[in-house]
């Protein structure tokens, strides 16, 4: 985590920003990468950073990402959709299901937060 912080400081200071404009900035800004996120020079190609770890980072910053975890897959299924267990699929899967009904990726993800808390 400590290689991540150092790089979005980085970013920061190549771009005259703020840490937190810094932050919202560079999650913004690699949304095209983001099934390609090893291509990002900032965090992406950190060591152990993998899709679901770079689009939660994305999302704690600000962009409009949606963590592709097992919840996410779980709660996607228990709503009749066939998610395969990959990271990738997730992601278009919640994407598309979020575009379907007219919200953002963030937004579906804290509704799917939100409606498996209530599971028994």
């Amino acid at each position: 985590m400590s290689t991540t912080a150092c790089r979005l400081l980085r970013f920061a200071d190549e771009h005259g920003l703020s840490e937190d404009d810094a932050c919202r900035a560079w999650a913004t800004s690699v949304d095209v990468l983001k099934h390609a996120y090893m291509l990002d020079p900032y965090v992406g190609s950190v060591k152990g950073i993998g899709l679901a770890l770079f689009s939660y980072l994305r999302m704690r910053c600000g962009a409009d990402a949606l963590k592709p975890d097992v919840r996410v897959q779980k709660a996607l299924n228990a709503l009749g959709f066939n998610v395969p267990n990959n990271p990738h699929a997730i992601l278009v899967i919640a994407e598309s299901a979020a575009a379907e009904i007219g919200t953002n990726a963030l937004v579906l993800d804290q509704l799917l937060w939100s409606r498996q808390a209530l599971e028994p």
